[in-house]
């Protein structure tokens, strides 16, 4: 390494052997005070180097279904909590697997927010939803979502569905599908039930039942998963 005119922010390392995050040929603190790079957090690191495109987030260990479930009751809603990890606080998609009900039948995908962040869905309110149909065919869905921001970094968030679902004892719906092997996450895994239509806006009322799976069922959690990205900068 020589210096050699070759010194941009004058700190006596050559710029080839100065620190190069995004290696685009020009030091970190050259790329900042030069404005290629912006630097939100002036810590000398430029964003690019700080952020990362899309991460996947699931609590299932093998995403193979192997329990379905249903309420007792005819509105059903399960979801599962999350956190936005590091700076990825867009969901850009939700992957389930889905269990037994008639193709075709209305099914409500959706993103809550968690507004005081205490991992408990009764204050949780709908930030994007979309209405489908229980799918024909097994194996993971995926649901494409627009970018949805659910907050900051570490934000708690829920995704799950909402449906009318047969309690018939000999024929009805088992639409939830539980993965319970490995070491299931506690505390993320929620099933609501009404014996009318809950209002998504205010799940605890009117709900009939209403508990995470470990402290009523069993532990496990629900195969739902969902794919983060970033804003573009790191603060």
């Amino acid at each position: 390494c020589q210096l050699n005119n070759n010194d941009c922010d004058e700190n006596g390392v050559p710029d080839q052997c100065d620190l190069d995050c995004n290696d685009n040929g020009i030091p970190d603190t050259c790329d900042i005070d030069f404005g290629f790079s912006e630097d939100c957090q002036s810590d000398g690191v430029p964003d690019e180097c700080q952020t990362v495109n899309e991460d996947f987030i699931r609590y299932d260990e093998f995403g193979i279904g192997y329990v379905g479930f249903r309420t007792d009751v005819p509105h059903m809603v399960w979801l599962q909590r999350f956190n936005a990890s590091s700076n990825r606080s867009l969901v850009s998609l939700i992957e389930a697997d889905l269990g037994l009900a008639p193709a075709g039948t209305p099914l409500t995908v959706a993103i809550w927010s968690d507004p005081n962040g205490d991992g408990e869905p009764g204050d949780a309110q709908v930030i994007w939803s979309n209405t489908v149909s229980f799918p024909s065919v097994d194996g993971l869905i995926r649901y494409e979502v627009p970018n949805v921001f659910v907050g900051d970094r570490g934000a708690s968030f829920f995704v799950g569905f909402a449906m009318e679902v047969s309690i018939d004892p000999s024929t009805g719906d088992f639409p939830a599908i539980m993965d319970i092997f490995g070491s299931p996450v506690l505390g993320r895994t929620w099933l609501i039930g009404g014996e009318e239509p809950l209002d998504l806006n205010d799940l605890q009322n009117n709900a009939a039942e209403y508990a995470l799976v470990e402290e009523e069922y069993m532990l496990g959690n629900w195969i739902i998963r969902v794919e983060t990205g970033s804003p573009g900068n790191d603060c």
